[in-house]
């Protein structure tokens, strides 16, 4: 979903732009209907839901007969993480290939887009509730990072890393959005604005395109992102609703979309993956295509006429830190520990007996169906 879209759509049902010149507002001087609920208000039961079709269906497993036959005799991780709250309910429908199970190699960084918290705004509900309901029916990610972070208890996991997410579609039945075919007929800057190519080939020297950021050890004529890269879904807070330019929370600096809390949590569990995966500090991983952002896989669909949007660096006015989560990791890499959840210093309070119950509120807000509210899509 585009950064800065609206759900507040026009009237022949399309989202609308941001539009940096629409009043500014705050979400706290008009907050949602009803008191303010945490996303740690709900997790203990989510609702049944149903799968729908997402950006990755199009495109290959990545599986190839020997994954399906091999076996592998050592243990793997669990595919958790301790910095993230599980959902009570994970979306489990396709595992990733066995040989990326325990190894995957790398993380993309997603932004939902803005109208997924304007729609959460206009039904009254916390962010990362309508985050999750949305991400578990469409299986588009493993991580959702809400405002507060992972400090604040909003770093939400919605499906074992395990399991092979919807995050990046690199092929699509409709030729303008399909990257495999631009890349394969030797358009991949020639359907690119000039400025966005520039700045592309700065950010990945070496490289002569986008999926050449992929894992070498996939097989020939199976491009995926999928099969090999743990998702995360990071909710702006900075964003457009019903014609209202809306700071529902403080971003990392002027201009940004996310919190520093945000960029602190990419960073935090880029590490724990790394950590529990494997991944060689040696190579430096964080300044390469193990840490990448949706944008720099497929900047075809993930572009507007001001650069990349998805999480939004590969444009003039960055939407989002990359030197700030590298320089994050770097810090963390030269000693400092990855911490758990509960060590965080955060907001996470388990509520009062007598308030009301965590499903009682997750089913109270999550009544009206998504379809009603919801004006994004993958």
């Amino acid at each position: 979903m585009t950064a800065g879209w609206s759900a507040a759509a026009s009237s022949d049902g399309l989202l609308t732009p941001f539009d940096p010149e629409a009043p500014a507002w705050s979400a706290a001087e008009e907050g949602p209907t009803g008191p303010p609920i945490s996303a740690s208000h709900w997790w203990t039961e989510s609702l049944p839901v149903e799968p729908t079709e997402t950006e990755g269906d199009a495109e290959e497993t990545g599986e190839t007969e020997e994954d399906r036959e091999r076996g592998d005799a050592a243990p793997l991780p669990s595919g958790f993480s301790p910095l993230a709250i599980r959902a009570a309910k994970l979306w489990d429908a396709r595992d990733r290939p066995k040989r990326w199970q325990g190894r995957v190699y790398g993380l993309v960084v997603h932004t939902t887009g803005g109208g997924l918290p304007c729609a959460a705004h206009t039904a009254g509900r916390y962010h990362t509730v309508q985050a999750v309901g949305y991400y578990t029916r469409t299986h588009g990610t493993h991580y959702v990072n809400g405002w507060k972070g992972a400090a604040g208890g909003d770093l939400l996991q919605v499906a074992n890393e395990r399991e092979q997410a919807k995050g990046v579609g690199i092929s699509n039945p409709n030729p303008a959005a399909d990257q495999s075919r631009s890349i394969d007929l030797d358009r991949f800057e020639a359907d690119l604005p000039p400025d966005l190519v520039r700045r592309w080939r700065a950010r990945w020297p070496g490289y002569p395109h986008s999926l050449a950021l992929l894992p070498e050890s996939q097989p020939s004529g199976r491009r995926s992102a999928n099969a090999c890269y743990v998702h995360v879904e990071c909710v702006p807070c900075v964003y457009s609703c019903a014609g209202k330019h809306v700071s529902a929370d403080e971003p990392l600096r002027p201009g940004l979309r996310f919190t520093r809390a945000q960029h602190d949590t990419v960073a935090l569990l880029a590490f724990d993956i790394a950590t529990r995966n494997g991944w060689p500090a040696s190579e430096r991983w964080w300044r390469s295509p193990r840490l990448l952002g949706h944008e720099d896989l497929t900047p075809l669909t993930r572009h507007d006429k001001r650069g990349g949007w998805d999480p939004g660096y590969l444009r003039k006015q960055p939407y989002f830190d990359w030197e700030y989560v590298y320089q994050a990791i770097e810090r963390i890499q030269r000693g400092a520990p990855v911490p758990d959840r509960e060590s965080l210093s955060g907001s996470y309070e388990e509520p009062e007996e007598s308030e009301e119950s965590f499903s009682d509120l997750y089913e109270e807000q999550m009544a009206e169906p998504l379809e009603e509210t919801a004006g994004y899509s993958r």
